[in-house]
């Protein structure tokens, strides 16, 4: 950015109007004062004079001063504008968009501690038993792609992992025969907008319905959820929930 000097400029100017006025002065001086009536109107005429200088030398200076000042603040804006990179979360993931355009990411497990990587590590173990439950045993089962998901709500209201894939299963093989629309678990008389849903309302509906209620094994909850064959659909969600268990996750 290109610095004007001020002050340089102003200096050559006050000195231009010093040799002007001093001129002028000289001048008005070496008029001959005749009476002592053109004498007080030439005193008049040199104190108006020197008073409108004055206020002309005033304005100019303010205006002078004033566009420096504006100036020295832009010069000052120019300098605090500083491009940063912007960093943002994405799931735990630590994102930075750098001034070049390029991204970094640095993955959410950096920042966890032991005990939240061994969390998830668990996690992900069951995931990958419950997608291989659906997808090997049960021959690629729509619900095999919403695994995560039933680890999820299962952390969240506190259930076995292994419930809900289980109950689907005897329900609907895995999401292949729906009683309703997306509800693979027979649970009520409604349907859901997608599984994700389901998972969520049947999750819930068994943590404040049974578990709740003293209701935490499957023995105890069969005799409600399917009271005609209760013992048989027992024993059909032990032995579902038993094979989930046994598969061994890569």
């Amino acid at each position: 950015m290109k610095t004007i000097n001020i002050k340089k400029k102003t200096s050559k100017i006050q000195k231009a109007i010093k040799r002007f006025l001093t001129k002028i002065y000289k001048k008005i001086k070496s008029v001959d004062l005749l009476d002592g009536q053109r004498r007080g109107e030439i005193i008049f005429r040199r104190v108006f004079f020197l008073i409108v200088m004055a206020m002309l030398i005033y304005l100019f200076l303010l205006i002078v001063v004033g566009k420096k000042e504006d100036i020295d603040v832009e010069e000052v804006k120019a300098q605090e504008i500083v491009v940063e990179d912007k960093v943002e979360w994405v799931d735990g993931n630590r994102v930075t968009t750098k001034t070049d355009g390029s991204i970094e990411i640095v993955p959410a497990e950096v920042f966890m501690s032991k005990e939240q990587l061994d969390k998830l590590n668990e996690d992900k173990l069951k995931a990958q038993k419950i997608e291989l439950f659906f997808r090997v045993n049960r021959n690629n089962a729509p619900l095999a792609d919403y695994a995560e998901k039933f680890v999820e709500v299962a952390n969240k209201y506190d259930l076995d992992y292994r419930l809900l894939p289980a109950i689907a299963t005897v329900e609907s093989s895995g999401g292949k025969s729906n009683f309703r629309s997306y509800n693979a678990w027979g649970w009520g008389n409604k349907g859901f907008s997608s599984f994700e849903e389901g998972i969520e309302v049947v999750a819930k509906g068994l943590k404040t319905g049974y578990i709740d209620k003293g209701r935490d094994t499957v023995e105890e909850i069969a005799p409600i959820y399917c009271p005609p064959n209760y013992k048989n659909w027992a024993r059909s969600v032990n032995q579902f929930m038993n094979e989930i268990g046994r598969i061994e996750s890569k």
